[in-house]
């Protein structure tokens, strides 16, 4: 499994260092770029298309493993080169279609959201209103839960309460993580570098408690944000766009709602295991919105007040900033993982490691604010959020 898995992320992974540069040229032969500006670091025209390749990347290895899953036993040279090992799952896989087929729907309508988004913003005052792209992402969400794809918390699958609170939940998780995802997109190779770290965590968690789907299709994510990043590391020869953050975030929420991560074979803390892994995109969402709430700026407007921000503002380079907000993300991956072998003194460590860590990055950004000030709400140099 550990293997299929694998060869699906390194799929998406050529799919995608070989689609961006293409996607970069025609973005800029079409004029969908972010032109320079005065408060934005490039000093030409940005393609901003990025998006469409990993878009691309991650959604055709998926559906061609569906139609593997549905016809390759059945096709007569493919299902004599299936390997035992891919063919002994394809059962179980094709009954997953279906919930596969909602997922890249799903993945589908929010990069169309994010791809509307910035066809608009790159006019004066363009761009979809925040409320406007709110609401689309609950309806994404609402079609997700009515498929079935919702958490159970332990409640009944059938039962009213995994319908109601359940349901509830999930549209806010995918909320939640899809505009982490999103707002973490201010700065070059930080969404894509997180994405492919988290998803490598969820991966190694996939195949540690035997969920093959989950593994394949966390997989091919990370694999597509790992090729992405080959062209988006700092500085960027591409931006993803909206397309592409809304399109990263929403299928780390949607398959972490899937993902089992509690089972009798192991202890009830494990259901922390996917806040455990994203506690550092969830810390610096939260932290903004806090700091923009206090000082009464608008929560859904960009500017300069995220981690690598202040840590920029501390003196570090972007490269550098960048890397440590990776680091710092690796050391809550690593440490979630270790939930599934460990007892409970040793998650106590776990949870507390976790909090020491967000503890240094509240130091880190109070210590910027300390000394360059509360830094105003304003457009970021590179024009993200």
């Amino acid at each position: 499994m550990e293997l299929v898995g694998l060869g699906v992320g390194l799929l998406s992974f050529l799919l995608a260092v070989s689609f961006t540069p293409v996607a970069a040229a025609v973005s800029r032969r079409r004029g969908f770029v972010d032109p320079p500006g005065p408060r934005k670091i490039h000093d030409a025209p940005m393609p901003i298309g990025g998006g469409i390749a990993l878009c691309l990347a991650g959604t055709l290895p998926l559906a061609g493993g569906a139609l593997v899953a549905l016809y390759g036993p059945e096709t007569p040279l493919l299902g004599e080169a299936l390997p035992p090992s891919v063919a002994i799952h394809l059962a179980g896989a094709a009954t997953k279609v279906g919930q596969l087929a909602v997922l890249i729907a799903g993945g589908l309508a929010m990069f169309g959201l994010g791809l509307l988004d910035d066809a608009r913003r790159r006019t004066p005052g363009g761009g979809l209103s925040a409320p406007t792209k709110l609401l689309v992402q609950t309806l994404i969400a609402l079609g997700l839960v009515a498929a079935g794809v919702r958490a159970t918390l332990f409640f009944d699958p059938a039962g009213p309460l995994a319908g109601g609170i359940g349901g509830a939940v999930t549209v806010l998780w995918v909320l939640g993580i899809t505009n982490a995802i999103n707002l973490l997109d201010h700065a070059d190779g930080l969404a894509a570098g997180v994405t492919a770290i988290v998803g490598g965590a969820l991966f190694i968690a996939a195949v540690l408690t035997g969920q093959f789907f989950i593994a394949c299709a966390i997989a091919t994510l990370a694999g597509a944000a790992a090729g992405f990043l080959c062209w988006n590391f700092p500085p960027a020869r591409c931006f993803m766009g909206d397309s592409g953050s809304l399109f990263l975030g929403y299928w780390l929420a949607a398959l972490t709602v899937l993902f089992t991560f509690y089972q009798e074979r192991y202890a009830l803390y494990s259901i922390a295991v996917p806040i455990v892994v994203l506690a550092v995109p969830i810390f610096d969402t939260l932290a903004v919105i806090w700091l923009r709430f206090r000082q009464g700026a608008p929560i859904l407007v960009g500017d300069r007040q995220h981690l690598s921000h202040r840590l920029t503002a501390l003196g570090m380079s972007p490269r550098r900033a960048i890397l440590t907000v990776y680091l710092l993300t690796a050391a809550t991956g690593i440490a979630g993982l270790t939930l599934y072998n460990t007892n409970t003194f040793g998650a106590v460590g776990v949870f507390g490691q976790t909090v020491l860590v967000l503890v240094v990055l509240f130091l880190l950004e109070a210590s910027a604010r300390t000394s360059a000030g509360a830094p105003p709400p304003e457009t970021p140099p590179d024009g993200r959020a």
